[in-house]
């Protein structure tokens, strides 16, 4: 039962302390759907904290990436193509 209890109170600190992630990040990034432009997803978002471009396929690829204050433990990416979302990956 200790052991319990000191998990919980664990996590409780580690979430308020910004250690369990940015929901806020987390929830524009949700509403960042397949097909918007670019100008949408900066408008949700915001500016990216990095780019890069590519080619897979054939097919160039420009991929933002977004980061929080806890880099290490959020980390989102949109691929572009056309201009337009052709993919997301929160990790």
């Amino acid at each position: 039962m200790r052991f319990a209890i000191v998990t919980v109170l664990l996590v409780t600190m580690l979430t308020a302390s910004g250690c369990g992630g940015d929901s806020s990040v987390d929830e524009a990034f949700r509403s960042v759907q397949i097909g918007m432009s670019a100008s949408q997803v900066r408008s949700i978002l915001g500016k990216a904290s990095t780019s890069q471009n590519g080619t897979v396929s054939g097919k160039r690829h420009n991929c933002w990436y977004y980061s929080t204050a806890n880099a290490m433990i959020n980390r989102y990416r949109v691929c572009f193509s056309n201009g337009k979302v052709t993919e997301k990956h929160h990790y």
